[in-house]
């Protein structure tokens, strides 16, 4: 039973790394690492998120998230195909960021902020037993397993819009077999590192209109309406490094991944002496990813028939399939591409409601299903107290917590119509703590 769930893992990884190009080796680096992500259809690289996993998918996201955080800490969890329920499956992600607006807190313009972070993910793959080629006696255990380091970092720049630009540098281990398969003097496991790079621009259209005017965008004297539109771009394991487990002569290259997105938030903002509060913010974004890896068939004869090996697989430069106007602008399918849709709705800062589907056609995985997922948010609870002049003394420890303290409580749902097929009907939970400048 262990090998024939090991086997479902490493087929829905395939399935979702599947592409018209041609499959990739280890595909659980393209799996979706947060509950907010999961909970809009897997969107993550054109709305700015302040949790500690963004970065994982845009790393330009932690230039954003240094305009105005200090710090963020998170722990992601989620258990694997719940449907076998075996509970050692399961997917982990801790991370933390940190960041620094140069102009807010040195003075220094024009307007910089840089961020760092930190993130890990572990997918477990369960327990294995090795018994004896003479009988099921068992000689040894061990663990399957496969994660990802992943070290950041994110330059914004603000001025009228904003743009940010992130790198990571991505170490990763995977340990299918940590033993001499088939007497080859090799052990079914590999090590090596590869990075990604990201791009996000946001326009704050209502700032910008109130800055070319010389007035303030307003209803009345305290309420300002909101309306910012962005555009993320993502390469994703871009290392040219073969991954080999055994036999050199079937290496795999790495999953090499481009996103490419547009959102709009729109809403309302409420200000009376220092507080900023939302009563209600709506956001809306579409995704179009692609796989770049290539793979060639085997060279023919004169009569069409295969002879030799085929040639070593290969990458396709820039963003692959992805057709910005037609999948981002116009919404329309994509044979070769897969399409994400996502949207959550924020009331107060206290709760957030999101959902999103996953539209990947059949040259692209197969895959179709929705997500649906909700914030509980500690940040909001605090701004209405201190509306409504219930507020700690100044200078107190509760006052400062109250000023810059989040705690978040995040899930993020995946519905499929066959409840025992290859998606799985899984839950992503986090905790996220914020310190915010």
């Amino acid at each position: 039973m262990k090998c024939i769930l090991f086997l479902c893992c490493i087929t829905t990884l395939g399935v979702a790394s599947a592409s018209a190009q041609g499959e990739a080796a280890l595909p659980f680096l393209l799996l979706s690492p947060s509950a907010v992500s999961r909970g809009m259809g897997e969107t993550s690289v054109a709305l700015f998120r302040d949790d500690p996993f963004a970065s994982i998918d845009n790393p330009a996201h932690l230039g954003m998230f240094s305009r105005s955080n200090y710090f963020s800490a998170g722990y992601d969890y989620s258990v694997w195909l719940p449907q076998f329920q075996q509970s050692d499956l399961t997917l982990n992600i801790f991370g933390f960021n940190g960041g620094v607006n140069l102009k807010k807190q040195f003075g220094i313009a024009p307007e910089l902020s840089v961020g760092l972070g930190y993130s890990r993910l572990r997918l477990d793959l369960g327990g294995f037993s090795v018994t004896s080629p003479d009988g099921p006696e068992v000689i040894t255990t061990f663990d399957a397993y496969e994660t990802a380091d992943n070290y950041s970092i994110g330059v914004g720049y603000h001025y009228w819009i904003s743009v940010a630009a992130g790198y990571t540098f991505k170490q990763v281990n995977s340990v299918l077999s940590p033993f001499n398969v088939q007497g080859q003097d090799r052990s079914g496991s590999v090590e090596f590192s590869t990075y990604d790079i990201g791009l996000f621009l946001s326009a704050p259209v209502m700032e910008i209109i109130g800055d070319a005017t010389g007035s303030p965008v307003t209803i009345g004297s305290d309420v300002r309406p909101l309306l910012d539109l962005n555009v993320g771009l993502a390469k994703n394991n871009m290392g040219d490094e073969m991954v080999v487990y055994i036999d050199p002569d079937q290496a795999d290259p790495q999953p090499r991944y481009a996103r490419a997105g547009v959102g709009i938030e729109l809403g309302f903002a409420y200000a009376k002496d220092q507080t900023d509060w939302r009563p209600v913010f709506f956001s809306w974004t579409r995704e179009s990813n692609d796989l770049l890896v290539v793979r060639y068939p085997a060279p023919t004869d004169s009569n069409g028939n295969p002879f030799g090996d085929p040639p070593p697989p290969g990458y396709r430069e820039g963003f692959g399939d992805i057709r910005f106007i037609d999948d981002l602008i116009l919404g329309k399918s994509n044979p070769d591409a897969i399409i994400k849709t996502g949207w959550q709705i924020d009331f107060g800062e206290v709760v957030s409601f999101r959902g999103g589907t996953y539209d990947a056609s059949d040259r692209s995985g197969g895959r179709l299903f929705t997500t649906s997922g909700y914030t509980i948010r500690l940040a909001g609870m605090f701004k209405i107290l201190n509306l409504l002049d219930v507020r700690a003394e100044s200078g107190s420890i509760l006052a400062t917590i109250m000023d810059h303290i989040d705690v978040r409580y995040t899930r993020g749902d995946v519905s499929a119509d066959d409840p025992y097929g290859l998606i799985p009907n899984d839950a992503y939970s986090s905790w996220t703590l914020k310190f915010s400048q």
